[in-house]
């Protein structure tokens, strides 16, 4: 009676007990075997192999030790798992699943493989009704995808009839060296869809590779015949390349749909990702430079998936919008917002030369919107930075302090690679430059029509807008007057020599004051100026009026006149520093070459560099450069200046000047040197070092001579030399002198038959 008396749900617990005990007890037996068994056919009609090491009875559980499972007919996935426990209900069901410590390894092609399997086995697993509950504790992932990896680690997860809960705490994709890292991120799922993401913080670490090969000078070949200013071959033409990669706007807008698409079909409106703290870092060789950390959030609506990153405290931090359309529609990207210091967008002292970014902001607005039909790009923006301090070998000798920038531009690209650029504009202080036209870039060519303007501005408040660091020369110098210019370019690579340049420069600059090193009274007597020695180290050498190796004008063959004028500048008689058919010239040598291969310097901005700058490559150099050259021009007379150049220029390892040349190269004196011998100086120019090797092997390559000639015909064109002059040249020969011979018997001074110091030389 006691027995009949108990309720059925009792009686089946006991029930239930009672076999629980009797499995316990022949567990050694046959309840590892059955287990297996049970497992191995689960596993198959779900589509896995899975082995078991261990399997132990508990209350109401089962645990199996060293578990390894993987997709029927996979090789690129394996999955152990240390430990699982099957809980199970008085019934002897399943209630719960505990994974303990998973470590899954997926190679690369497990995705092909994946996609296989499911096909294979699309109607597997559990009835929708109800999903037994599985935990996951303790896991880690390695999937290898090529060159990139993911790892994840303290991966747990948990599902039931709710959905699926899953965190992670560390995220890691890494590709070559580029890397992403999240920390403690989580996601909510709900009938195969996503419902909310949170990622406490992430980081993106970029590594900026070198430049160097597409934008850096070609290096010279060993010895070459030299690049001549006037008459001669230009580079022949390099295959095209694109200066700029321009976006292509189909894929990208592909890329946009199929993001949206994926959004779509796996998140329901009203998901939303946020991640509390984002950080860039990026580097560039030893530098780092990092960014944030900002907020990121993720929303997804009705017709547009939404992000928004903002940076920075305060009440006007940097954002950045991005309107993403599910469907047809124009994506959006715009960025406004600040002041916000450099250091409250994470930047810190030193990182990429940035100093003091505590007390530099920057403010921005800008908007890019692609059209649905991926037809052109839209693109508005301006963008101002002040007090912006920067270290950089390349700017300046010494830290560029309270730099104020502010950069606008608005414009359209099409899908066919044309732009039209509206209005652009550059400001630095007081100075304005503000281009509009047209540019045109494909796979085979670039095209281009721009005007541009530097509105009329005071040249003391020019000067002033410019930090002193990128003017040490001329910062304490006054002017007054003027400045303004207009011009216009246009060029197309596939008839390069059709370029059109022009300009007109309204300089009303006067100089009322400069340091005591730039008077021109500082070289009426002996001065020193910069130097780089035989051992390449900066240095210092004296020379002018009095000193042993100063050469009076009058006192060196006009023949080195011909050959300067004929190889290195052609107008110096006629312009005022700046020669614009140098300057389109060396242009169109360029963008033939597809590289820098020409410069336009002419001999006033030669002298205004070795007379008062260092060596160093810095934009501070070539600032200061133009600057001088114009100062040069309007304080010295054009036989002055060319009496300087000839004295301080350098013709070799420790050979500055003509006079040291003439002396080293051949045992002369400056006014016996030839045609021949003063053209082969002359080409020693661009590149006096390396072509210093001539000398050092006692011989002049038989190209080189030819070259040489090939000046006396452009000179005697251009009417520097008389009809006799050159065929007395061409039978001029080059012999070295070296220091251990006898000095060669003396020559008279040579005279020109249409030398007169001034520009009637040229007659093209």
């Amino acid at each position: 009676m006691f027995w009949s008396d108990w309720p059925r749900g009792r009686k089946r617990a006991v029930v239930a007990a009672l076999i629980a005990l009797i499995l316990a007890g022949i567990s050694g037996f046959a309840f590892g075997p059955y287990v297996r068994s049970r497992v191995a056919k689960e596993s198959g009609r779900r589509g896995l192999v899975t082995t078991v090491g261990g399997v132990h009875a508990g209350w109401f559980a089962v645990t199996l030790d060293d578990v390894r499972v993987a997709p029927e007919g996979t090789t690129t996935i394996d999955a152990h798992i240390e430990r699982v426990r099957i809980e199970l209900t008085a019934t002897l069901s399943v209630e719960r699943v505990v994974v303990a410590g998973p470590s899954v390894t997926l190679r690369d092609g497990a995705v092909d493989e994946l996609a296989e399997w499911r096909e294979r086995h699309a109607s597997s697993g559990e009835p929708a009704a109800h999903k037994t509950q599985i935990v996951v504790e303790g896991g880690s992932l390695e999937w290898v995808l090529g060159e990139s990896t993911i790892r994840a680690a303290g991966v747990a997860a948990t599902r039931d009839d709710s959905g699926v809960h899953a965190s992670a705490a560390s995220v890691v994709f890494a590709r070559d060296v580029d890397k992403i890292e999240l920390v403690n991120a989580s996601v909510a799922m709900a009938d195969g869809k996503l419902q909310s993401a949170h990622i406490e913080s992430a980081r993106v670490a970029v590594v900026l590779h070198a430049l160097d090969a597409v934008t850096a000078e070609a290096p010279p070949s060993p010895i070459t015949p030299p690049i001549t200013k006037r008459g001669a071959k230009t580079a022949e033409p390099a295959p095209f390349h694109p200066f700029v990669a321009l976006p292509d706007l189909h894929l990208a807008r592909a890329l946009v749909r199929r993001l949206g698409d994926r959004v779509a079909e796996r998140a329901p409106e009203g998901f939303k990702i946020d991640v509390d703290a984002v950080t860039a870092q990026i580097e560039r060789g030893q530098e780092k430079l990092e960014l944030g950390p900002g907020k990121l959030a993720v929303e997804r609506h009705a017709t547009e998936v939404a992000a928004d990153f903002s940076a920075g405290s305060g009440q006007t931090p940097l954002t950045l919008h991005a309107s993403i359309p599910l469907g047809a529609g124009d994506t959006v990207v715009a960025l406004s917002g600040g002041p916000v210091t450099l250091s409250m967008l994470g930047v810190r002292e030193g990182a990429f030369g940035f100093a003091d970014p505590s007390r530099a902001t920057i403010t921005g607005r800008a908007r890019v919107s692609l059209d649905d039909a991926a037809k052109s790009l839209t693109f508005d923006e301006d963008v101002a930075a002040s007090g912006v301090s920067i270290q950089n070998a390349k700017l300046a000798d010494d830290t560029v302090r309270g730099l104020d920038l502010r950069v606008s531009a608005r414009g359209v690209l099409d899908d066919a690679g044309s732009m039209r650029l509206d209005d652009a504009e550059g400001q630095l202080g007081a100075l304005h430059l503000r281009v509009h036209g047209a540019l045109e870039q494909t796979s085979d060519h670039l095209a281009a029509s721009l005007s541009f303007e530097l509105p009329v501005a005071g040249c003391q408040s020019l000067l002033e807008s410019v930090p002193a660091a990128l003017f040490p020369h001329v910062s304490a110098a006054r002017f007054r007057g003027t400045l303004g210019a207009k011009g216009f370019l246009s060029f197309d690579t596939r008839k390069i020599d059709d370029m059109v340049l022009r300009y007109d420069v309204d300089d009303l600059c006067r100089v009322t004051q400069v340091p005591e090193e730039l008077r021109k009274d500082h070289f009426d007597g002996s001065f020193t100026y910069a130097i780089v020695d035989k051992d390449g180290k900066p240095g210092e050498r004296e020379t002018g009026q009095g000193t042993p190796d100063w050469a009076p004008l009058d006192t060196i063959s006009p023949m080195m006149q011909v050959a300067v004028l004929t190889t290195e500048d052609g107008g110096f008689f006629r312009h005022h520093g700046f020669n614009e058919w140098a300057i389109r010239s060396a242009l169109v040598a360029d963008l033939k070459a597809g590289r820098f291969v020409r410069g336009a310097s002419t001999i006033s901005m030669q002298l205004a560099k070795n007379l008062f700058l260092s060596r160093e490559k810095t934009l501070s150099r070539k600032l200061e450069e133009l600057i001088l050259t114009d100062y040069l021009e309007r304080t010295f007379q054009k036989d002055e200046m060319m009496e300087l150049y000839l004295n301080i220029i350098e013709f070799g390892p420790d050979v500055y000047g003509v006079r040291a040349a003439a002396e080293h190269y051949f045992g002369r004196e400056p006014a016996e040197l030839n045609l021949a011998e003063c053209l082969f100086l002359a080409t020693l120019l661009p590149r006096p070092r390396e072509y210093h090797k001539m000398y050092e092997k006692n011989e002049v390559p038989q190209s080189w001579i030819n070259t040489i000639h090939q000046l006396m015909e452009i000179a005697h064109k251009n009417g520097r030399i008389s009809d006799q002059e050159l065929e007395e040249a061409k039978s001029e020969t080059i012999v070295f002198h070296q220091a251990d011979q006898p000095l060669p018997q003396r020559r008279p001074p040579v005279r020109g038959a249409h030398f007169n110091g001034d520009d009637q030389w040229e007659t093209n």
